[in-house]
């Protein structure tokens, strides 16, 4: 009889936890995603994209100024049309805001014209709520992606917060590029139309990303250490071969880190912030998987030819592979010379390869590629 009122004692506070989570998991289910506000200024809005053919028009576009402090200085918005022809790289970033892997990710779409875009896949907030992962668990964050500009999403990390911030050239085609910007551009649109909740697990900055890969399977992923902690996505991304195979990593993270004094104020803060990091790649390569190079800084070399008229200059190997360099001033005294050359490297359909020089000088050991 002792035995029966001590088990019956058990199985009612037992019986009440299983009710009350019952009740908080009805809760947590039955609440729903709103677009309705209030919410922290900077992500009021919501980009209002249109798509038109290889086109993307996009309203809303985010390029605040802040104070040293974080709190917002100008308050400005953006109107910006993008072609997709004329995406030529996008850039990998990750901005470490603590601590053993704890960092934020993004993309940065860079275009012909020197226009950058930038996607930041963000837990949308209310005015009094502070980040932390646990509730991002527990539905209590919208998912928001803010199209904005670099100086205003990467400055606000690498100037204001004072955050490490890394970015990183992607190795893909022309293709992937256009794959990768239409598929962002479409999940911005989505939660335009039906609001979501953020997830720290499932559905947060770097996973949102990943999903635009074919082969990404979400559970598998999860399980890696390099998707549950951003700060160490670089690792993954390098061994999936998105970011160059053969660099060091740890030296490398050295060489791309953002300069924290370059002021978003400044015109040239896209070009300020980017230190070239030359890939050592022979003119085979370059005209093999010229779509993969596109827009990446090189390291080649070759022959110096050239033509008076029109005048130009290009290097070329003992195949008698070829690219354009330029300016004309930098490749004249070198004419007929065996030299390496740093710059940046462009296709361009009509007009062929090219690499824009920073740099040229002979090659020590005098023979070409």
């Amino acid at each position: 009889m002792t035995d029966f009122f001590r088990q019956k004692r058990l199985a009612v506070p037992l019986l009440l936890s299983g009710l009350l989570i019952a009740v908080l998991l009805l809760i947590h289910f039955l609440h729903t995603p709103s677009h309705e506000g209030p919410w922290q200024t900077a992500q009021q809005r919501l980009p209002e994209i249109r798509m038109d053919n290889d086109s993307v028009q996009i309203k809303q576009l985010r390029d605040f100024r802040y104070y040293p402090d974080g709190q917002i200085r100008e308050a400005r918005y953006q109107q910006q049309e993008y072609s997709l022809a004329a995406l030529h790289a996008v850039w990998f970033g990750i901005s470490h805001f603590s601590e053993n892997g704890l960092a934020h990710t993004f993309l940065s779409f860079e275009f012909a014209n020197g226009d950058y875009l930038v996607a930041s896949v963000e837990a949308r907030m209310r005015p009094a709520q502070t980040y932390h992962p646990m509730q991002g668990l527990l539905r209590q964050y919208h998912k928001i992606i803010v199209l904005g500009t670099e100086a205003d999403i990467i400055g606000l990390r690498s100037h204001v917060r004072g955050e490490r911030v890394l970015l990183y050239p992607l190795q893909l085609n022309a293709e992937q590029r256009r794959h990768l910007l239409r598929g962002i551009i479409a999940d911005a649109q989505a939660i335009s139309t039906q609001p979501v909740f953020y997830n720290t697990l499932l559905d947060n900055c770097t996973t949102s990303l990943l999903r635009h890969d074919p082969q990404h399977r979400l559970w598998r992923d999860l399980l890696d250490y390099r998707v549950l902690l951003p700060g160490y996505s670089d690792a993954y991304a390098q061994q999936r071969g998105w970011l160059e195979p053969e660099r060091d990593l740890r030296q490398w993270r050295r060489e791309v880190r953002v300069d924290a004094n370059a002021a978003p104020d400044d015109a040239n803060f896209s070009q300020q912030i980017r230190s070239p990091h030359y890939q050592r790649l022979s003119l085979s390569l370059l005209l093999l998987q010229q779509d993969m190079y596109q827009g990446q800084w090189v390291h080649s070399s070759g022959v110096v030819r050239g033509f008076a008229d029109p005048e130009h200059y290009w290097i070329e190997d003992n195949q008698l592979r070829r690219v354009a360099i330029e300016p004309s001033a930098l490749a004249l005294p070198w004419l007929g010379q065996v030299v390496e050359v740093f710059g940046r490297f462009q296709f361009y359909p009509e007009q062929g390869r090219l690499i824009e020089l920073d740099a040229i000088r002979p090659l020590a050991q005098q023979q070409s590629q």
